[in-house]
Parts: C-alpha cells; sequence; structure tokens
C-alpha cells in the first residue's frame, strides 16, 4: 500500500514538473562577415566575386574569396574576424575573345570584421582597359615621367588630385609621396623627374577645396587596377586613372529588380526623342525623387532605350530615370522625371500592365 502511494506521488511530481518546463527559443547562430551589391556604375554585375587580403600587396593570395554575384548584382562573404583589404573583379570572355575586367577597391580599406557581426560593403567597379596602361620611351632621356588623364564614366575629370605613394604603409590615405597639381579640363596630370622605383597612384576630388581631408559622400576616388608601377629611367608611363562617387551605402537601396507580376515599360529618350542607352528607370513612394531609395529598379536600357520594371505591389509610385545609382544626383548625370502626369507620379493595379511610359533625360547643369 505504501509503495503505492509513493508510485503516485511521484507520478504527481513529474506532471507537475513537466507543466513547468518553459520552451526555450532556438536561436539563429550569428554570421560573421560582409554582404552587398557590385556594380558598374549604371549596371548590377552578375558572377563578380569579392577578395578579402591580408595587405594591399593584391599579388599574393587572397585570404579568402566570396561565391559569384547574383543577377542583382548581391554577394553574401562569411569570413573569420579580422582586418581586411576588400576588392571585388569580375573577368568575362566576350565573343570575340576579348578579355573584360571589372575591378573594384573598396574605399573604407582597411576593413574590420569583428565577430557576429555582417557589414554591408557595396563595391562601384570600373572597366579596365589596355589603353589605361601605356610604357613608351621619353624623347627628354634625363626625364622619367608618370602622366595621364583622371576620369570618371569615361568622361575627364577636372580639378582632381593625383597623389603618389612608395608603399602601402599608410593605406593610401594622406599626402603621399608627391600630389599633383588640380588635373585641367582634359583630366590631365603629369609627374616628372621621378626617380627609378615603384609607385601606387590613386586620384581625388573632394567637394570640399584642398587636396587633403578624408572622402565624404559624394566625393571622387580612383585607385589605379596597375598598382604598382614599376617605373625605369628615360621611360614615360602613361595612364588613366577612373574614379567612382563614393555612396553611403552602394546598391543597399535597390530593393527589388526583376521581379513581380506587375509591368510598367517604355522608353528613356532625350529631348530629341531619340532612345538613350545606359539609363535606368526608378519608381519611389514618395516624391522627393532622386534623392531617397527607390523602392524598384528597372533593367539597363541598351540602345533600343527601352526599359521594363515588374512590380510586387499595386499602387501609387512616382517614378524617374538617371544614370547611377546611390547618392543624389550629380551634374553632368543624365537624369529625367515621368512628365505625363503633373507630380511625376504613375498608379497600377493588380495584374496590370503599364506600357509607353517614356521618359526624357538630359544633363544636369552645373
Amino acid at each position: 500500500m505504501n509503495r503505492k502511494i509513493i508510485y503516485l506521488f511521484l507520478a504527481i511530481l513529474s506532471i507537475i514538473g513537466i507543466g513547468c518546463l518553459k520552451k526555450v527559443p532556438v536561436q539563429e547562430p550569428k554570421k560573421t562577415g560582409i554582404e552587398g551589391r557590385i556594380v558598374n556604375y549604371d549596371q548590377l554585375l552578375e558572377s563578380a566575386y569579392v577578395y578579402a587580403y591580408e595587405d594591399s600587396d593584391f599579388s599574393k593570395p587572397p585570404l579568402f574569396v566570396s561565391g559569384p554575384s547574383r543577377n542583382d548584382g548581391r554577394y553574401d562573404f562569411a569570413m573569420p574576424p579580422g582586418r581586411y583589404f576588400i576588392t571585388a573583379k569580375k573577368t568575362e570572355i566576350v565573343p570575340d575573345s576579348t578579355e573584360n575586367i571589372y575591378f573594384s577597391y573598396f574605399g573604407g580599406n582597411p576593413i574590420t570584421i569583428r565577430q557576429d557581426e555582417y557589414s554591408w560593403v557595396g563595391l562601384n567597379c570600373v572597366k579596365v582597359e589596355n589603353g589605361d596602361l601605356k610604357v613608351s620611351g621619353n624623347a627628354n632621356k634625363e626625364d622619367t615621367v608618370i602622366k595621364g588623364r583622371v576620369t570618371y564614366q569615361g568622361r575627364p575629370l577636372d580639378g582632381a588630385y593625383v597623389y603618389i605613394y612608395l608603399d602601402d604603409k599608410t593605406d593610401f590615405k594622406g599626402p603621399g609621396f608627391q600630389t599633383s597639381i588640380p588635373t585641367d579640363k582634359e583630366g590631365s596630370f603629369k609627374f616628372v623627374n621621378l626617380p627609378e622605383g615603384k609607385y601606387f597612384l590613386t586620384a581625388r576630388k573632394r567637394n570640399l577645396p584642398g587636396p587633403s581631408g578624408p572622402i565624404q559622400i559624394g566625393d571622387f576616388s580612383g585607385y589605379f587596377y596597375f598598382n604598382p608601377i614599376d617605373l625605369h629611367w628615360g621611360k614615360a608611363v602613361e595612364i588613366n586613372i577612373k574614379c567612382i562617387v563614393r555612396a553611403g551605402e552602394i546598391g543597399k537601396e535597390v530593393l527589388s529588380i526583376g521581379s513581380g507580376d506587375i509591368i510598367v515599360r517604355g522608353k528613356i529618350i532625350d529631348l530629341k526623342g531619340l532612345p538613350v542607352k545606359g539609363i535606368y528607370a526608378f519608381l519611389y513612394k514618395t516624391s522627393v525623387i532622386g534623392h531617397e531609395r527607390p523602392i524598384y529598379i528597372s533593367n539597363v536600357t541598351d540602345e533600343s532605350g527601352e526599359y521594363e520594371i515588374r512590380l510586387k505591389a499595386s499602387g501609387k509610385y512616382y517614378m524617374g530615370a538617371r544614370q547611377v545609382f546611390g547618392d543624389s544626383p550629380r551634374p553632368g548625370e543624365l537624369y529625367g522625371l515621368y512628365d505625363d502626369t503633373p507630380d511625376h507620379s504613375v498608379t497600377v493595379e493588380p495584374g496590370e500592365s503599364k506600357e509607353k511610359l517614356n521618359i526624357k533625360v538630359q544633363p544636369i547643369l552645373e
């Protein structure tokens, strides 16, 4: 009898104990590394890779390499905590067997990655071309020269400073070994009477006056792909340093591209009605067009000027078009608003397609 009572008592205790147990939520392990989007000015780059180096000697193998970026330019790159120099590169072979290279040097290098942190690192690539580095004999034999141009999207960039560094100890920040005078209207610069040696070259154009100071949002910066230059006596080296514009979080503002059942189509045209290549159409939820993050973005236009935006949600949107995304529109950039409605808006219903929504673009004046 006493044994039965004991068993009953233990059973009651076990039921009470089980009822008091709390479910402990299972926590997903936190990731460590970086993520972002890879672009080439006005194009989202697919199949580009991100590289993490121990220092800025990119002739050495990288410590880590990401997987290829997706069709919207996005990448995810898990890596252990540490201090890294980040670059991005895409190599493609076009039909005529030419090798196209796109390269980005992250302007925030070096980056420190901490445990359980996953930071956004947007990377804007420039296209590397054969004419970016030329070496020739110099007519003035006692002189050794580095000269060239600073450009932005193929156009000369005046008022930029070019910096020569002897090594990477300063992470290519500060005045360096020599600093050029501001580039002229052709983007030209020149260094003469240089001793033989290896040189790293960068270019910067700040909105604030003078050559010194940190790069801010909206400033231009460029890292020469073929660094370091191996300069020999009596030689003239001619280079093209291609710049990008420093944006806040490159590509993070693109929330949706190429998905959804609601379609908006049209053409990007100039003031003469001719199609314009290399432009994106954007849709915004507020009328502050071009200065806030868009909700949707189109494909980049080809020679036909045609664009298409696929939306996931119906509603009222405000439409514009421009060459680049990230930061506010700048002087010289092709830019325009949808003008068939007074407030530049378009309203779409579920399952609806809007056709022939043309947008005129023109350069923004200084």
